[in-house]
């Protein structure tokens, strides 16, 4: 698995499953007046990667688009002696990425183009009308997650933040502000995403702990009273969904068709409006017992789901 990112949560889980290594090239220059070497210098790094270790299989993950030229070339230069995977994130699907030329006939050549849900599989069809190799793979659950106690956070709730556009954080600090004997913890990188101006409007309540270590993280997460997941987009899946049902957690999700399919059980909440938000969270909290109960309902079903998904990948791999 390819990926340029330093650390992803849905490679690690499949990684048992299907037996890949991990080959993450995380950025080499973080300015952006250097993007462009960035860019030239991890591919370098990949194709380096391909080259020396001639995998048998590989799967690229997709943004950014010209991994889908490496993979297209990777399965014409070897042939039926390889199986190439592209592993489309949603946003591959945005104007800069689908601008590149002949994406499509890339795509064709290799031996599958995974999607995270299917409303995704139907927006990528759409796209690439000719496309004959779309197949949905969820996030995988994570097994051996447990959680392993509330001591002391059950007025907690855990929101990881990408500090995307799609993510409100400002709702998220009026809904605080609704909430002002819950402590909302917000984590991931935020530095040159939003502003200080943005961050000093935040409200007493609100613990921003940057990034943190793995471990450190999935404790916060376990012992969390809720887990609160936003976006704007529709068809986005939310990692931290996944990882919330992964840990049986009481979960505060976006009202979107997409995750009210992929995760049930949680409470769902309009993504816009604070107060709708500051009302489910305190329901969630009002009994999470009940919420972490759905939670392991969900996740079994999710399971199923997935097994069969995989089930499907691995004809066209093993094919």
């Amino acid at each position: 698995m390819i990926a340029w990112v330093g650390f992803q949560r849905r490679a690690e889980t499949m990684k048992a499953h299907w037996g890949y290594d991990i080959a993450y090239f995380p950025k080499v220059f973080k300015s952006r007046k250097l993007m462009a070497f960035d860019y030239m210098a991890r591919i370098l790094k990949t194709v380096r990667h391909l080259v020396f270790g001639a995998p048998k299989t590989v799967w690229i993950q997709a943004p950014p688009s010209f991994l889908v030229y490496l993979a297209a070339l990777y399965k014409i230069f070897h042939g039926e002696k390889v199986k190439v995977v592209i592993d489309v994130h949603n946003s591959y699907f945005r104007n800069k990425w689908l601008a590149f030329p002949a994406l499509n006939f890339c795509m064709s050549k290799t031996d599958a183009v995974i999607v995270h849900n299917e409303q995704v599989r139907h927006e990528c069809q759409a796209i690439f009308p000719n496309l004959r190799n779309i197949l949905v793979l969820e996030d995988r659950a994570a097994d051996e997650a447990v959680a392993t106690g509330r001591e002391g956070f059950s007025r907690s709730v855990l929101f990881p933040c990408s500090f995307d556009e799609d993510e409100p954080i400002e709702v998220v600090f009026e809904a605080a502000r609704l909430t002002p004997d819950v402590e909302f913890h917000v984590t991931g990188r935020f530095d040159g995403k939003i502003s200080n101006d943005t961050i000093a409007m935040a409200p007493s309540n609100v613990r921003f702990t940057g990034f943190m270590p793995l471990e450190d993280f999935d404790n916060l997460l376990a012992n969390c009273g809720a887990v609160l997941g936003l976006t704007t987009r529709s068809n986005v899946q939310l990692s931290v969904a996944n990882e919330a049902i992964s840990f049986r957690k009481a979960m505060v999700l976006s009202d979107t068709p997409t995750l009210r399919e992929l995760f049930l059980g949680a409470k769902f909440v309009d993504t816009l409006d604070a107060r709708s938000i500051s009302e489910g969270i305190l329901e969630v909290l009002s009994d999470i017992p009940a919420f972490e109960e759905a939670s392991r309902r969900g996740l079994q079903l999710k399971n199923e789901r997935w097994r069969s998904q995989a089930s499907a990948l691995s004809g066209v791999l093993n094919g």
